[in-house]
């Protein structure tokens, strides 16, 4: 037990060094090919010294973003009718097929999530989807789960609610974040979304304080040597014009906070290698931790 305590300790001095040397490092002056009027010469993904200020950034309260996920929400949801393998994904089109491992693996393993969550509760289930986007996991639940009486709510900012209250006008969208998180759920889901917080820790706390008594923190990219570094995405090729910017953890700095906020680790999975970016040296990995508060 002491032994598991000086190294948690120690893994916290090294972290604490490296966010002094990023702090300078965002003193600094940020590079200004970050948005360039040609997107496809900069590289899709790309370390920088830290957290932009927002105006720099088109985001993703856009409406190249609402109007993709507009675009393909009816084929996305057709395919989660039909019977056959759900290696679909909302960011791909039909044309994709159904037979892709990727998001093959996300779902499958969002099932076995859902599974643990439910065991012993029945068949009721108060959730919030804290990243939302237009409310792809409300039928990505159901179809998992028909039986299942859902109870779910949708946060996300003001452009991509709107619209996700269009296709799905009986879930509950909220962008304002205190009104999502005054009451307490039984399973909290943070699926790509706590990265794009500036002040992750503090996001994950609210979220660990709501969550009663399961979060699901997922597809995310963790690393295991370097320090917690900011990156940018420009994610032209999935039919976004636009850019957003993330926060790729290490590993134990995002497992040591999570116990601070009292969440017990469950299960950890692997989703597969993240992709190159310029200028950071470690291939982190896509991971998801499904935790249950203490």
């Amino acid at each position: 037990m002491l032994r598991k305590s000086a190294a948690k300790v120690g893994r916290r001095l090294r972290l604490l060094g490296s966010r002094i040397e990023r702090a300078a490092l965002q003193g600094s002056t940020v590079a200004q090919s970050v948005v360039a009027a040609d997107s496809s010469a900069l590289p899709e993904w790309e370390r920088v010294a830290g957290w932009l200020p927002k105006e720099s950034l088109r985001g993703w309260d856009t409406p190249a973003v609402t109007e993709t996920q507009e675009t393909r929400w009816n084929e996305f949801t057709e395919l989660l009718r039909q019977p056959g393998p759900l290696g679909i994904s909302n960011e791909s089109p039909a044309t994709a097929g159904r037979e892709n491992s990727w998001p093959h693996n996300l779902i499958m393993t969002y099932g076995y999530v859902l599974g643990r969550v439910l065991q012993g509760s029945g068949q009721s289930l108060k959730m919030l989807d804290w990243g939302a986007g237009v409310g792809h996991y409300c039928p990505i639940t159901t179809t998992l789960f028909p039986e299942l009486n859902l109870n779910y709510t949708a946060f996300d900012l003001p452009g991509l609610c709107s619209m996700g209250s269009k296709l799905l006008p009986h879930v509950r969208f909220l962008s304002n974040a205190d009104d999502a998180l005054k009451e307490e759920y039984d399973f909290v889901l943070g699926g790509s979304s706590l990265w794009y917080s500036m002040d992750w820790q503090e996001t994950l706390r609210s979220l660990a304080a709501a969550a009663n008594p399961w979060i699901y923190i997922t597809r995310m990219v963790f690393l295991r040597h370097e320090a917690s570094c900011v990156v940018v995405q420009r994610p032209a090729r999935y039919g976004y014009d636009t850019e957003y910017q993330c926060w790729f953890l290490n590993q134990s700095e995002f497992l040591d906070f999570a116990d601070d906020c009292n969440l017990q680790l469950e299960r950890e999975f692997y989703f597969g290698p993240a992709p190159e970016v310029h200028g950071l040296q470690e291939t982190g990995a896509f991971r998801g931790f499904l935790f249950r508060r203490r």
